[in-house]
């Protein structure tokens, strides 16, 4: 009996039917795909769409997230919406919570300040303050500050609104004085009247917190005493910044003791008749800082010296990003009882133009610019043609500033002043 047709057929009308099994399964899997969810939670979801709202991805911008936000997702790490529908660590300065990260920078990420116009910036966000990046890249509250600003009225002794911005003291002493060796807050020096000296003696332990500033194109004030070394730091841990040391008849800065500690940066100490920086027995750090046209003084034990002046330090010992130069005699003379270095780091420091010898031997300090002295402009900042002395140093995180508030970026050049590039 022939059944190959028959057969054939059955065969063929099976192979149909198999299809539209099949045909019908993947339409089931197409249609289950559509209603399964996308996402099950916001760690799920891309960059641009960072929110799992009911399955789906969404920009954090959509018009209904069913209360769904950037800062409910579970990493915490990005709370705050971006007009372009990503979830970011900030958008405004006033959404970075943390204090020690005030500023929103690049990458919309909250970061420390590097100068003051980042707090300044913060604080018309905040409804103001005192535009203060202080230590630790912290914005200073106006809470913290003491005032001195001797260029109009002034409160000549404690009591009522005295140190504040409206009624500043007419002194660093009263304001030092006002503090009471407190360990927190920040005594500013501002207006255009030259101040008195500063004594800044807070006792073992204990940190004082000095800062100079001018305003727009204006110096800050200068520190300039007849007959008296124009700043002493005599105990604790002492921190001065942008502070102008000038034409005054003594040593321009005096660090003494065993137990002091003095920070030392953004300042210039210039034209000071008994010499611009000594330190005796102290620990210090000067960075950023213009040590120029001093001297000659002279030295305790006999001699004389014109910039920097170290006597058998503690430490730190450091020199960062200093520019000495155009003093009378040495630039930076050393001495030390014991062996060891004298100093503990030196990095980027410009000798030039001062009277011999430029460093002494036992300084063991490596001149940055050591074809000084290059060309340089009347404020001693590199001109552009002295390339032996420009983008020389690795920047550190904590000296991205320079003496005239000029943000260093690259590699820094020589000395305390940046090129303006």
């Amino acid at each position: 009996m022939d059944l190959g047709v028959d057969v054939s057929a059955q065969e063929v009308g099976a192979g149909d039917a198999a299809g539209d099994v099949g045909a019908e399964a993947d339409s089931l899997d197409t249609q289950a795909a559509d209603v399964r969810p996308r996402c099950l939670n916001s760690n799920a979801c891309s960059a641009d769409k960072p929110l799992c709202v009911d399955g789906d991805c969404v920009a954090c911008t959509a018009p209904n997230t069913m209360g769904v936000t950037c800062a409910s997702r579970e990493s915490g790490a990005a709370p705050v919406c971006a007009p372009d529908g990503r979830c970011v660590g900030c958008v405004m300065h006033t959404d970075c919570k943390e204090p020690a990260k005030p500023i929103c920078g690049a990458g919309n990420q909250c970061n420390g300040c590097v100068e003051d116009g980042e707090c300044a910036a913060r604080d018309v966000q905040g409804g103001g303050g005192p535009g203060l990046c202080v230590w630790g890249g912290l914005c200073a509250k106006e809470a913290e500050i003491t005032y001195v600003n001797a260029s109009g009225a002034c409160a000549v002794a404690p009591g009522g609104n005295a140190g504040s911005k409206a009624n500043p003291y007419c002194a660093p002493l009263l304001a030092i004085n006002a503090l009471g060796g407190h360990s927190t807050g920040y005594v500013l020096l501002e207006g255009t009247k030259a101040l008195q000296r500063v004594v800044a003696d807070p006792g073992a332990g204990k940190t004082l917190n000095i800062i100079a500033r001018g305003s727009g194109t204006t110096a800050a004030p200068a520190i300039k005493t007849d007959f008296e070394t124009s700043v002493a730091v005599l105990s604790g841990t002492v921190r001065l910044r942008g502070l102008r040391v000038v034409d005054g008849d003594l040593e321009g800065i005096r660090v003494q003791g065993a137990q002091t500690v003095a920070h030392i940066d953004r300042c210039f100490v210039q034209g000071n008749k008994g010499g611009g920086i000594i330190v005796t027995d102290a620990g210090f750090v000067i960075s950023n800082t213009l040590v120029t046209g001093n001297g000659p003084g002279t030295a305790p034990g006999g001699g004389n010296w014109g910039g920097i002046l170290i006597n058998n330090p503690a430490t730190p010992a450091r020199l960062f990003h200093v520019t000495v130069a155009g003093n009378a005699n040495s630039g930076i003379a050393c001495s030390k009882m014991g062996a060891g270095n004298v100093l503990s780091d030196a990095k980027g420091v410009a000798i030039f133009n001062n009277g011999a010898p430029q460093v002494s031997p036992v300084c063991d300090v490596a001149n940055c610019c050591p074809s000084a002295p290059a060309p340089f402009d009347s404020s001693y900042r590199f001109r552009s043609d002295a390339t032996m002395c420009l983008d020389q140093i690795d920047l550190d995180p904590l000296l991205l500033v320079d003496a005239f508030g000029t943000k260093r970026s690259g590699k820094g050049d020589c000395g305390g002043a940046e090129l303006v590039k």
